[in-house]
């Protein structure tokens, strides 16, 4: 017969063993979800720029070459995009992120959240660069005007959780200015 031999003092883990574990593993969780509060803070940032570039570059467009243009801020479902129009035709598209949340306000009565499968399509007068219209709408269908003539201007916001970042375009001058 074979002999079987134990191994004594092993009496397992410690409870100062245990607490360093769970420690450091707290510290790891807090490091990703600051992490993620970072990745999306510069997501949130893009967002509000890539529109604003959209706008301001849709605005000299349409004063210095002879066509329709129009910039679209529209979800379809799967995220936010930003697409610039020539005369009825994609012209450029930039994706803004499918957790971000785009909130419009025209600083007098209409305001709200982007939803899927709608859109704000915004265009400039030729001649003068300020604003022509603020529309919105679902993709595809008729749309109504939110552009209200008393107010000064129309606030577009790129948010996620408690990160935000704003833009205003001024219907007067159709300039494009940070909220910030």
């Amino acid at each position: 017969m074979t002999e079987r031999h134990f191994v004594t003092g092993n009496k397992g883990v410690s409870l100062i063993e245990l607490l360093v574990v769970i420690a450091i593993l707290a510290v790891f969780a807090g490091g990703g979800i600051l992490g993620v509060r970072f990745i999306a803070s510069g997501n949130v940032q893009k967002a509000s720029q890539a529109i604003s570039s959209a706008l301001s570059e849709v605005r000299t467009d349409t004063m210095s070459i002879k066509a329709q243009w129009e910039v679209r801020i529209y979800n379809d479902g799967d995220s936010n995009k930003v697409s610039i129009y020539k005369n009825g035709e994609e012209h450029d598209t930039t994706e803004l992120g499918g957790r971000i949340d785009i909130k419009y306000d025209n600083m007098q009565s209409v305001s709200g959240i982007l939803e899927e499968n709608q859109e704000l399509i915004i265009t400039f007068k030729e001649s003068s660069g300020i604003v022509g219209d603020i529309q919105y709408g679902r993709i595809g269908e008729g749309k109504e005007s939110v552009m209200d003539k008393n107010a000064s201007g129309f606030k577009i916001t790129a948010e996620s959780g408690s990160r935000s970042c704003g833009i205003i375009v001024w219907y007067e001058t159709g300039k494009v200015t940070d909220d910030n």
